[in-house]
């Protein structure tokens, strides 16, 4: 599940429901909430506070929390993110590089910041069953990612046979339409409701 980072503050009720059903019945839900943040949110000095004050109110464990930040996003801003990256991560919340692959970057990054995960780009997945290209890519990305400890979701699954592709070369997880549309922030609550 995902939301953007004022939604996430906003959803505290929910996301209480969520720790709680989290605990009492952890096989109906996601291990995690997915947060998307720009790089200027992660800039803000004022971030590690709020996400701190959401996780104590809430009661929810970092490691239920993953934040991404877009390839791009992280590039352009990557001195003033470094730091925060370090310690959200040192705080024991699960970080992700969303939009893997469109970015221009070193890949340097990889191995000195504290990622856990990489999210395929969806461009690479869409294409991924009639372009060679595209599927050397993913093979390589996965080849990569699990090489120097980081899971990888691929975003965009929209056909089982995409899916198939994906688990065929160790993806580790998949997002997209195949599975669910996304859930809006309206219906967060009741989707967790349907399980409590």
């Amino acid at each position: 599940m995902a939301l953007i980072f004022p939604e996430f503050c906003s959803r505290s009720p929910d996301l209480a429901k969520f720790a709680y059903l989290q605990k009492e019945k952890p096989h109906y839900l996601p291990e995690r909430i997915s947060v998307n943040l720009s790089a200027r949110q992660f800039s803000n000095p004022q971030l590690i506070p709020m996400i701190k004050n959401v996780l104590r109110t809430q009661k929810i464990s970092p490691k239920q929390l993953e934040l991404e930040i877009t390839e791009t996003g992280l590039i352009e801003n990557i001195a003033e993110v470094c730091s925060t990256l370090h310690q959200l991560g040192d705080m024991g919340i699960q970080l992700a590089i969303d939009d893997f692959g469109t970015g221009y970057s070193s890949l340097g990054y990889l191995k000195d910041l504290p990622f856990n995960r990489l999210k395929i780009d969806k461009s690479f997945v869409d294409s991924c069953m009639f372009d060679y290209n595209s599927q050397s890519i993913i093979e390589s990305i996965i080849g990569l990612a699990h090489r120097i400890g980081l899971e990888v979701t691929a975003e965009g699954v929209e056909t089982i046979e995409q899916k198939q592709f994906l688990a065929k070369h160790q993806c580790d997880e998949f997002q997209g339409y195949y599975f669910s549309p996304p859930i809006s922030p309206e219906e967060f609550g009741s989707f967790f409701s349907q399980y409590h």
